[in-house]
């Protein structure tokens, strides 16, 4: 299952760097934890995976952590684990 994440609140750029971590750590962190790959492809993001479900938990986490970032807070992969 591919979907496109979009409608995803932000300033664009350097909220989707902060969004994705230090080398990418943060959604490969997410990444592992649900069995789901996350891109950038076309300025929107993309979550794919076989399991409906996880992509469905993949978009909300991210929608959330987007949320957290806008506020000002810190997105790390202690977060990103919780």
């Amino acid at each position: 299952m591919t979907e496109e994440l979009k409608g995803v609140p932000g300033d664009g750029t350097r909220q989707m760097q902060n969004l994705f971590g230090t080398g990418d750590e943060n959604i490969r962190r997410l990444e592992q934890l649900l069995h789901v790959h996350i891109a950038l492809r076309g300025g929107e993001m993309v979550v794919e995976g076989a399991d409906a479900p996880s992509v469905d938990l993949a978009q909300a986490i991210i929608r959330k952590l987007m949320a957290l970032l806008m506020r000002g807070e810190r997105v790390d992969t202690a977060l990103v684990q919780v």
